[in-house]
C-alpha cells in the first residue's frame, strides 16, 4: 500500500513540474512578444499583471 500512495505522489509532482514548466514557457513567450511590439512602454507595463 504505501509504494502505491508513494507512487502516486511522485506523479503528481511531475504533473506539477510539467504544469510549472508550460506556464514559464507561456510567460516567456507573452514577454518576448511584448517586448517585441512594445519597447517602449514595456518598462512602465511589465510591473502590472
Amino acid at each position: 500500500m504505501e509504494g502505491i500512495e508513494h507512487h502516486s505522489k511522485t506523479k503528481e509532482q511531475k504533473t506539477i513540474k510539467v504544469k510549472l514548466l508550460g506556464i514559464t514557457i507561456l510567460i516567456l513567450i507573452i514577454i518576448t512578444l511584448f517586448f517585441s511590439s512594445n519597447k517602449r512602454q514595456s518598462s512602465a507595463q511589465s510591473d502590472c499583471d
